[in-house]
């Protein structure tokens, strides 16, 4: 669910996203696409509703960093990710399937009942606090104009749409600067993401550049530490 929140996607958006729209090496969703209930058929792909809903979202870093581990995970068992739904594999799951997900986690994680909107109207209420820049929110929520996003989930105007991910970000830790070793392993890493994305590689061959990765990731860290 904490994919759902920091990115503040509709219910059939989220149902509808695909690995090929999540570029993990630059930490970007882009939202092409949408679920829609029709009555006797369940639930059939379409295009967003409005203009407005095809969209880049940029990840906050500790978000990428939850959707790198879970595709890590896929990864290790399909070795070609690109056409598997992010929540469902070769198919999609369906909207009373994530509803009861969501009641198992709020049991388990003994919090209020939410709905699965809730999450979104969250994420809007949360942007709303860190900025004031109504236009970009609009843009990053997917609204056809500001007095929406205005009417709907906000009550305040008029500050960067760029700066949204990160200001998140912020919230949850501390920017860490890194020497020049960090910067080169952090392009390593960047290399190594982007491999994996290339659906070119068979599942021993995955599963090498996946621990290469995680001892990439360990040696970034531990250059942070000694800073």
């Amino acid at each position: 669910m904490i994919c759902y929140f920091f990115l503040g996607l509709r219910r059939g958006e989220l149902v509808a996203l695909k690995w090929k729209n999540i570029d993990i090496v630059n930490g970007v969703v882009s939202i092409t696409s949408s679920m829609e209930k029709v009555t006797g058929k369940g639930l059939v792909l379409s295009t967003p509703k409005t203009k407005s809903s095809y969209r880049k979202i940029v990840c906050n870093k500790t978000l990428i960093d939850e959707i790198k581990e879970y595709y890590f995970e896929v990864k290790s068992v399909f070795p070609k990710t690109n056409e598997l739904f992010e929540f469902g594999k070769t198919k999609n799951i369906s909207f009373a399937t994530l509803d009861r997900r969501l009641k198992k986690y709020l049991s388990i994680a003994g919090t209020p009942k939410i709905t699965m909107h809730g999450f979104r109207h969250s994420h809007a209420t949360l942007l709303n606090e860190l900025t004031s820049d109504l236009k970009a929110i609009s843009a990053r929520l997917g609204h056809d104009d500001i007095s929406t996003t205005l009417k709907i989930y906000v009550h305040s105007n008029v500050k960067t749409q760029e700066n949204l991910a990160q200001l998140i970000e912020n919230e949850l830790q501390k920017e860490r600067q890194y020497d020049d070793f960090g910067i080169f392993i952090s392009e390593l890493e960047k290399y190594l993401l982007g491999g994996l994305e290339s659906d070119k590689f068979s599942l021993d061959e995955i599963h090498m550049i996946t621990d290469i990765y995680q001892y990439v990731i360990s040696q970034k860290e531990k250059s942070t530490c000694i800073q």
